[in-house]
């Protein structure tokens, strides 16, 4: 379901990102707040424990660390809707024109030739 693959990779993002914070600290530098956005609701619902537990015994406990993070106030997770999601540039075929105005707002530039 894609439930559980955001859910997955949610937990994937949050190891990274507990790993970035942890050393950011390190360099005597004030960690930020970690904010890990999708736009599944079903796996905000998981990460938050909102959602019935019985539709997540098919998902493996290592799957689900990232609702231990959440529950710690270790990451937030938040809705971002499909549409202002940019990290879609890595992961999808896009039109053209959705692909343009991702790349103008990250910000990345055509290196020369």
């Amino acid at each position: 379901s894609t439930a559980e693959a955001e859910t997955v990779a949610a937990t994937d993002a949050s190891k990274d990102a507990v790993w970035i914070s942890k050393l950011i600290s390190e360099m005597d530098k004030e960690p930020t707040s970690v904010t890990l956005y999708t736009d599944n609701q079903p796996c905000i619902q998981i990460a938050k424990r909102l959602g019935a537990q019985s539709r997540t015994k098919h998902i493996d406990v290592r799957h689900l660390f990232v609702q231990e993070l959440v529950s710690e106030k270790k990451i937030k997770i938040a809705y971002c809707p499909t549409k202002s999601m940019k990290a879609d540039i890595f992961t999808k075929a896009l039109q053209k024109s959705k692909h343009q105005e991702i790349v103008r707002e990250l910000g990345l530039i055509e290196l020369p030739k």
